[in-house]
């Protein structure tokens, strides 16, 4: 997503830090540092500062010397980011077998406020005009699996984003558009473990869509869209099941344990 923005001095300053540090393992000064990046020896120390009250930075003893080194947040902040890219990268090979699987397209969703995010597109066989693409956000509320990753949510919290006017707006003539009506139908998918629509999101197509887990809770959304010609009630639940092992699949490999049968609120993580 482009957006245009204002760049924030000290928080550009405090990445130039992170950039130096990474590569200088032995540490550097305080003056060393101000010299490397052109800053006020008293701009650095209050920066150097901050960081170190955040654990980003750590401060140690050289012979005589004080030189300050990456810290330990720095790790867990690594470890977070590869935990992300593991569901990106797995996610996308999982999505890739479940479209050639049933033959139609598959996606992987996250949660982003009001909207999902795709981070993984396979086609089916027979391609279908559709808005998703990868790294594109789409109001939850019109996407099963949007409404996946919103029952993860509890109903204050869904009502709290979306009882606000223009927060579900018609995307087809079948949106769902009033709070109450989506919260009836949030409580069907957390009973079922699934959500299914038919052309709230995009006219001629029906989609299922069910969770994926980490140790932590939902990570994501997987679904399979379908044109409403090739989606009969039985066989959703054809695609239904092949979701579900996928999904099952990949909740493994990111390290969930059993695969629940429904869907509890307040287990949805969104992406940050």
């Amino acid at each position: 997503m482009n957006q245009a923005f204002t760049a924030v001095k000290s928080a550009a300053r405090a990445i130039d830090v992170l950039e130096l540090l990474a590569g200088r393992s032995e540490g550097l000064t305080l003056l060393e540092i101000a010299d490397e990046l052109g800053l006020a020896k008293s701009s650095a120390h209050s920066l150097l500062g901050t960081l170190l009250a955040r654990n980003v930075l750590r401060l140690t003893q050289d012979g005589r010397r004080s030189v300050y080194r990456l810290g330990h947040r720095i790790f867990e902040i690594g470890q977070a980011y590869a935990q992300t890219t593991d569901l990106v990268r797995d996610g996308q090979q999982i999505v890739q077998n479940l479209s050639m699987a049933c033959g139609e397209t598959a996606h992987l969703a996250v949660l982003d406020g009001n909207f999902v995010v795709y981070l993984a597109k396979h086609e089916g066989t027979h391609a279908i005009r559709m808005v998703s693409a990868v790294g594109k956000r789409f109001s939850a509320h019109g996407t099963g699996v949007g409404k996946v990753l919103l029952a993860g949510l509890d109903d204050l919290e869904v009502e709290r984003r979306f009882a606000v006017p223009g927060a579900m707006p018609r995307l087809t003539p079948h949106t769902v558009t009033d709070v109450r009506v989506l919260l009836q139908n949030l409580a069907e998918v957390r009973e079922a473990g699934l959500a299914s629509e038919r052309e709230e999101s995009t006219e001629g197509v029906g989609c299922v869509a069910v969770p994926v887990y980490d140790a932590t809770g939902m990570v994501a959304g997987l679904s399979v869209s379908v044109p409403v010609g090739r989606f009969p009630a039985d066989r959703q639940a054809e695609f239904a099941d092949q979701a579900r092992a996928a999904a099952a699949t990949l909740s493994v490999r990111l390290g969930a344990g059993r695969y629940p049968d429904r869907i509890e609120p307040g287990t949805t993580r969104e992406l940050t």
